[in-house]
Formats: structure tokens, sequence, C-alpha cells
């Protein structure tokens, strides 16, 4: 970012510079990752302003559970409080830090975007015309099946330790791969899951809101259009095996019978109303090793060389 600093220090422009990292809110408030960018922001005498998208509740706690899924987050359902998104500790330090003045918080609905679009909304927002042609969709939500299988998976396969770096690289290629290949069906978890988190929430909710000078209700989920537990999400998984055993035909097309392996079903710590889901996550695992998911190139350490004196 210096670098950036230095080069409009050099060639003065009144273009914007953008700095954009979901990390200053995943850091749940600590003012620790925001304050050193402010000084160095204020030693080129840069002026900020801060531009944020708050998500109503529900459709965030979907969007979150989606992530967990793609990233092999194996107990989701009975940790449902940490979806809450916790506006309070992530977004008043912006306030704190920046001054209220120069912070905007905007509400992330599709009806309240510039075009129906936050790429659009925000380059309307800093006063920069943009194309919408030029808008390039990505980190989009995955369907209900690629969910369920993620979830099973996750739940009943082989697990990726979170310092694990080139596990996890491999089990976000092989997300995307499953997203591909599902249908597209809308994920979106039933209010019967998200109300309860909600009304335990109800006073940062209400700050968020406060602030934001704005409701952020949301329509309620149709009955039968979300899911309601994971007994559910389990049973649309199995549904679709025949996918899963189409992707792995593909995959082992020049492989000998003998060389795929079986579940082993007998293991004892297996209840059997779990066997289904276990065999079906044994599959998903046998087709993630089958892709062949090359190493992450950020992940190969570079070659040490040594310097020879003569």
């Amino acid at each position: 970012m210096r670098q950036m600093l230095e080069y409009r220090r050099a060639e003065p422009t009144t273009l914007p510079l953008l700095i954009s990292n979901e990390g200053f809110t995943n850091s749940r408030g600590k003012s620790s990752r925001i304050v050193p960018m402010l000084h160095i922001l204020r030693d080129y005498d840069e002026d900020v302003r801060v531009v944020a998208y708050v998500r109503p509740p529900r459709s965030f706690i979907s969007s979150q559970f989606q992530q967990w899924a793609k990233h092999a987050r194996t107990r989701a359902f009975s940790s449902m409080g940490y979806l809450w998104p916790c506006y309070r500790k992530i977004f008043e330090v912006f306030d704190t830090i920046f001054g209220r003045e120069n912070v905007t918080f905007k509400p992330f609905q599709r009806d309240r975007l510039e075009g129906g679009n936050v790429v659009l909304d925000f380059a309307h927002e800093i006063g920069v015309a943009l194309d919408p042609g030029e808008v390039v969709l990505a980190n989009t939500s995955i369907g209900l099946e690629a969910v369920a299988l993620l979830h099973v998976q996750s739940r009943f396969g082989k697990p990726v330790g979170w310092k694990d770096r080139q596990g996890r690289f491999q089990q976000r290629q092989f997300s995307g791969y499953i997203s591909r290949l599902c249908p597209r069906r809308r994920f979106v978890l039933s209010d019967v899951l998200t109300d309860p988190l909600v009304k335990a929430n109800h006073a940062d909710l209400d700050w968020m809101e406060a602030r934001l000078g704005m409701s952020l209700s949301e329509p309620p989920v149709l009955e039968g259009e979300g899911v309601s537990s994971e007994a559910e999400l389990i049973s649309i998984a199995l549904a679709a095996r025949p996918l899963v055993e189409d992707m792995i035909a593909q995959r082992v097309a020049d492989l000998p019978a003998h060389d795929i392996p079986d579940c082993d079903l007998s293991a004892p710590d297996v209840p059997d109303a779990d066997r289904p889901a276990y065999e079906l996550a044994c599959r998903l695992d046998f087709l993630k090793d089958r892709l062949n998911i090359p190493l992450a190139k950020w992940l190969v350490p570079k070659a040490k060389t040594r310097k020879v004196t003569s």
C-alpha cells in the first residue's frame, strides 16, 4: 500500500484509491487491524472515507452457512450462534477510528442498490462512472444440493485441519467443482432456524438499524423453501448421490474396478442411521482425491540457494 501512496504523491491525481478488504470486518472489531492503516494513510495526507455494506441478518446467516460448508466447517448446526453477524462489534469501530462523518453504511439489499448491483452502487457512491457490462460476478452463492453434499462431506468425511493450508486450498477448489456440476436450486435456511438468533440478538440488530436509519427486515422464507434441520439437509444430499456417482464415473473411466475403494461400513463408531451419509462422504472424499487438484503456487516453498565462494 505504501508503494501505491508513494506513486500518488509523485503523480498527483483526483481519482480515489480503493482499499477493499473483508479482513477489516472479519477482525470482529479489533482496532489493531485497522489503526495501522489509518496512520499510514494520514502520513500521506489522504482523506479517508469508509463505505460498508450491511447484510440483513437472515440472509447473512444463510450466506455464512454456505461459507462454512465450502470450507468444511463440520459443526454448523450445533454452532448456529456463531453465524450471527455481530453488527455493533464489527461496525462501531469504524465510527470510532475514522469518525462517524467519514463512514457510510448501506444496506446490502438488491432493491436498495443502484442498478440492483453492489458494484454499480459502490461506483455511484464514490462518483465513478461504470458500464454495467464491465461488472464481473465472483464469489456467487452455491446451490442447495452443493451445500448439502459439502455439509455431508465435512460432517462425515475426512477432516481438514485449520493448520493444513494445502488441505484447505484443495477443499475450496473441490467446493467450486461440486458447485459447478450441481443444480442451482436456491439455498436458504428456514426461519425456524434463524428466528431464534434474531430474537436473541435483537439489541444488536436495533443498534444497526438505528445507525443505518432504516429497517433490515426481510420477507419470511416460505414454508417448504428453507432448510429447517440437519436431517433435512442430509436427506437432500442423499437424494443427490446419483450426481456424485456420475462425477466419479467421469473420473475413473480408466481406473480398474478393484482400485476403487469401498467405505468401511463395519466401523463400530458409525451408527446405523448415519451409514448412508457416511458412505456418501467416503465417495465425495474419493472424488476429491481423484481430481488431482494442484498445489497452490503460494504454498510451494521457494528453493533455498546457497552462495558458493571460491
